[in-house]
């Protein structure tokens, strides 16, 4: 007895309204990553005069709020990819195309994991 090939699934195709807010997500993540890589150019010199400074001195404090800056603009990004990963989840689960969420997701993941990097040398060099 022969058995019947197996269906091939093929996924559901991304609704127009979810591209829309993925390109709107992906826009604003590329805004933010734009404007924290301004204020990492702005909070290089503060750093750098830190460097060694002792905690709770004048320098280490403007250090230190140029780096919060810094993680208040990468909030942005985050906030943008956690609206991604919701879209995915909902595709995925619902058995819907996830290509183009998941290169958003890695796009913007790159972003993050970027300004992650940044942050954590920044405060390596205040010495926090």
């Amino acid at each position: 007895m022969d058995t019947p090939p197996a269906p091939i699934f093929t996924p559901a195709p991304t609704s127009p309204a979810t591209l829309a807010q993925l390109d709107e997500l992906v826009g604003n993540s590329r805004a933010a990553h734009a404007r924290f890589q301004e204020a990492a150019g702005n909070a290089r010199a503060p750093v750098r005069a830190a460097a060694g400074s002792p905690v709770g001195s004048d320098s280490w404090a403007r250090a230190q709020v140029q780096v919060a800056a810094l993680e208040s603009v990468r909030s942005e990004a985050l906030m943008a990819l956690a609206e991604i990963d919701s879209l995915y989840a909902e595709a995925a689960v619902s058995g819907g195309e996830v290509a183009q969420l998941e290169q958003a997701r890695s796009d913007v993941s790159a972003m993050v994991a970027d300004e992650d990097r940044l942050i954590a040398e920044l405060l390596g060099q205040i010495g926090s």
